[in-house]
């Protein structure tokens, strides 16, 4: 490596390291409700997003709000990028004039970025418009993260909450989904990289790799619902039913 290239990777860990505190922080301020230094200029911005969602400020979610607001954000998100791939021959930012993407390629390329493995079996350049790349890829760059963010606030839910109230089925849920999306890249990968298993499915689109994601999917969603049935609800003090105000 040339040392040009030395440098940038050092000057690439200088900023990361040089962030780190602060970023985290102020992180840290916003998830526990404190004033940080961007509260005039966002908190406006934020209750208008909360009066046009319907969310009250005051409240916390219960699980079945939480679960349900992340998976949903996350159905919309990778079926309209889907759909961004499916049609981007008759939209904009098309110069080229790319055919629109196979249906399962832009599945698998829309699944894969929504859940932040970002498996790209393609060559961009030659398949996805600059509106898809801009638009779609590069957005799920950040959505996917800000999701993992929020599954990082069932942690949060675990080890400073203590788990009361709602918290504890939204712990235990997150944390078997986030399990399952894991297993599920692993089945990906080992129909890819173990020779008999991509013997028996070379394209991933065949009865053995969709026979085991459906096995894996059943046993995880079991795994989920008995999770939630067993992790009963602790009780919630009542001057914890409300979050304090800023």
């Amino acid at each position: 490596m040339t040392a040009n290239g030395w440098l940038q990777i050092g000057f690439f860990l200088l900023v990361i390291f040089a962030l780190t505190k602060p970023l985290g922080v102020f992180m840290a301020k916003v998830f526990n409700r404190e004033k940080t230094f961007l509260d005039f200029a966002l908190k406006p911005i934020e209750r208008l997003i909360y009066r046009a969602a319907g969310v009250r400020d005051e409240r916390e979610m219960a699980w079945t709000e939480y679960g349900t607001a992340m998976l949903l954000f996350s159905a919309v998100t990778m079926l309209v990028l889907y759909l961004m791939q499916r049609t981007q021959h008759w939209t904009l930012f098309n110069p080229q004039k790319l055919a629109n993407v196979a249906p399962d390629l832009a599945w698998n390329t829309a699944a894969s970025f929504t859940t932040n493995t970002n498996w790209q079996a393609y060559t961009p350049e030659t398949t996805m418009s600059y509106l898809t790349q801009m638009a779609g890829l590069a957005y799920h760059n950040f959505a996917s993260a800000a999701v993992g963010i929020a599954l990082a606030i069932a942690i949060y839910a675990r080890y400073v909450r203590q788990l009361t109230g709602g918290w504890r089925k939204g712990y235990v849920v997150s944390a078997v989904f986030a399990f399952y999306l894991n297993v599920f890249v692993l089945v990906v990968q080992l129909f890819q990289k173990i020779p008999a298993l991509k013997e028996i499915s070379p394209t991933q689109n065949d009865p053995p790799f969709k026979i085991t994601q459906l096995v894996v999917l059943l046993a995880f969603f079991t795994l989920g619902v008995i999770a939630a049935l067993k992790f009963h609800d602790r009780p919630v003090a009542s001057n914890e039913r409300t979050l304090p105000a800023k």
